[in-house]
């Protein structure tokens, strides 16, 4: 999900095995892209990654496409297309499922189905290895609140209860596959990598890791998409109200149980009569 540390665990995936790595693939993602910001859907574009970022190139021309050939949003048919054209030249590739896109995705959260979409689609036509990757649902909210197109629309309280059940959905979706820790990962990067690389069900042998000041851009957040190090980030205030409400639902008691959280962990959450 969103603000889960998705874009820094991707690119230390791409430096471990040279994979293709499409980033926040979802049918929907160029479209919903361009309705916050016209014209710049393009690079959620499966297509346009394939060309920018790993040089596939189209399979009919060597020449780039523009832009404007990838404005319309992600077919199965797309999606199928770039997967295959990169393993038949023996590279092979790790899909970051959007979705966000599926169980939240602010400001266009009716058309949250509550379902993974990509995996769906995708399950008759290969075998799947998969792994899913979560943050602490406080800390996750929080970041969530930096993005101007959610914060509008996350700080009331239906949408904050619609924000835990949507995340509860998501671990009921991913039940069954290996579970990464965001906290974990930031601690021990390169070990909890490892782990992921290895449920992924990658042969260490064929593995061609390259550096990570070589790694592709990749969509996400900016700011990990150019840091050279990882850290645990530090607490974040929340003012005991917030944090109230949240132990009153049942489905953020739901969460913290099934993930092994604690609700007040110190090294994640400081608690504050008022805010800083």
């Amino acid at each position: 999900l969103a603000r889960s540390g998705g874009t820094a665990i991707s690119r230390y995936l791409i430096a471990k095995t040279g994979a293709v790595l499409v980033s926040e693939i979802h049918p929907r993602g160029p479209s919903y892209i361009n309705n916050l910001a016209a014209g710049a859907g393009f690079s959620y574009n499966i297509g346009w990654q394939a060309q920018h970022f790993y040089q596939l190139g189209d399979r009919t021309t060597a020449t780039p496409q523009s832009h404007d050939a990838f404005t319309q949003d992600n077919t199965e048919r797309d999606i199928i297309g770039v997967i295959e054209h990169a393993m038949g030249q023996g590279r092979p590739v790790i899909l970051r499922d959007w979705a966000y896109l599926d169980f939240h995705g602010w400001p266009l959260s009716d058309h949250a189905t509550q379902q993974m979409a990509v995996p769906t689609m995708l399950a008759p036509h290969f075998t799947i290895q998969a792994i899913g990757f979560v943050r602490h649902p406080l800390t996750m909210f929080m970041s969530l609140l930096s993005l101007r197109h959610v914060n509008q629309h996350l700080l009331n309280g239906p949408e904050t209860a619609r924000y835990l059940t949507g995340y509860l959905a998501f671990i009921k979706a991913i039940d069954g596959m290996p579970i990464f820790k965001f906290e974990d990962f930031a601690v021990d990067p390169d070990g909890v990598t490892d782990k992921m690389v290895d449920s992924l069900g990658f042969d260490t042998k064929a593995l061609r890791p390259i550096p990570f000041d070589q790694v592709p851009e990749l969509t996400g957040d900016e700011a990990a998409g150019r840091a050279k190090t990882i850290a645990l980030p530090p607490p974040k205030d929340m003012p005991t109200p917030m944090v109230a409400f949240f132990e009153q639902q049942p489905a953020y008691q739901e969460l913290l149980e099934r993930l092994g959280y604690q609700s007040r962990d110190e090294r994640l959450v400081r608690v504050i009569d008022q805010p800083r």
